[in-house]
């Protein structure tokens, strides 16, 4: 958990693309975006994908 958290905080700071990969109803998702906000506090990051980004 701790490489994950410093990967998106250092994803946010350096606005870098990051490719996402996690479960949803049974199949593998893969999204790449850009990371908005990371709450390690909250267990919450807010990721924005390449079709919403303007």
């Amino acid at each position: 958990m701790e490489q994950i958290n410093f990967t998106l905080i250092e994803a946010l700071h350096t606005n870098k693309q990051v490719c996402l990969t996690y479960y949803k109803r049974g199949q593998c998702i893969t999204e790449i975006g850009f990371i908005q906000l990371v709450d390690s506090l909250g267990n919450l990051f807010i990721f924005i994908d390449d079709d919403d980004v303007y």
